[in-house]
């Protein structure tokens, strides 16, 4: 039997590519936030749960651990959300603009990078407003 999709268990989520939450998406906040890209917070990692499958940076991760799957689940700090849940919308052209320069992504095309920047925002004033907090699954 596979996963519900967030969809099916209606959560409010976004489906993105290549938008790795450590540098990707930190770099969003940080632009948003007016941080540097070293001050900003990072996200905790939830799953694999890193107290029962420790992951080791220097190693492969062991077979048959949970690690194996490629997935990960981390929860993207609430000062994140916040900053992103601030954003007005006077100052999404250039956060887009600023966003899709960096060279870690690569957007289609301005308009690519000015929806996402959108779309992270108003996912983060709902969680926000529903004072629940964001999560991001990366698969490898």
């Amino acid at each position: 039997m596979s996963e519900p999709s967030p969809r099916e268990t209606e959560a409010d989520w976004l489906a993105t590519k290549h938008t790795e939450p450590n540098v990707v998406v930190a770099k969003l906040v940080a632009f948003a936030a007016g941080l540097r890209f070293d001050d900003v917070d990072t996200p905790a990692l939830v799953w694999p749960d890193p107290d029962e499958v420790p992951y080791v940076h220097e190693a492969l991760p062991a077979a048959g651990t949970a690690w194996d799957s490629g997935i990960t689940l981390q929860e993207l700090p609430d000062a994140w959300r916040d900053a992103l849940a601030q954003v007005v919308e006077d100052a999404v052209p250039m956060l887009a603009l600023r966003w899709w320069d960096i060279a870690e992504l690569d957007f289609a095309d301005y308009r690519h990078a000015e929806e996402s920047v959108r779309d992270f925002v108003g996912l983060a004033r709902r969680a926000r407003t529903a004072g629940e907090h964001l999560y991001c699954r990366t698969i490898a």
